[in-house]
């Protein structure tokens, strides 16, 4: 079978995906709502239950041909990735859950941690 490669691919050049620690406490899981109050922010559980916040946003050095302008120069995280664990190329969805607005967490946390979701709900931080 022939190694997949990125020709063509910017998938990876187009986020930033930092690892969170799960959420437990009250403050916790309020931060992640404001993150999610936020343009082109995604917070993402993966298939090992590992959290993240993801921001959508272009690398300056992704040019208008789709191609890196410092290739030779790039950091070490891009010369490390592999082909093979990109959305493009892997199987199945990336995410097991994954939230763009407080309204689809919301609804998450409703089945997942209902006490949790009550107490947001009852705060007079969220109602305003």
């Amino acid at each position: 079978m022939e190694k997949p490669t990125c020709a063509g691919c910017t998938i990876c050049c187009r986020h930033i995906a930092i690892e969170l620690d799960k959420p437990d406490t009250f403050e916790e899981f309020t931060e992640i709502i404001w993150y999610l109050m936020h343009e082109n922010v995604v917070v993402g559980i993966d298939h090992e239950d590992e959290w993240y916040i993801e921001f959508k946003t272009k690398c300056k050095a992704l040019n208008k041909d789709n191609r890196c302008d410092i290739y030779e120069l790039r950091p070490q995280i891009c010369r490390d990735y592999d082909p093979e664990e990109c959305e493009r190329n892997g199987e199945g969805e990336v995410w097991k859950y994954c939230f763009t607005n407080r309204e689809e967490f919301l609804k998450y946390l409703e089945k997942a941690n209902p006490g949790m979701h009550k107490k947001i709900l009852d705060t007079k931080s969220y109602k305003g």
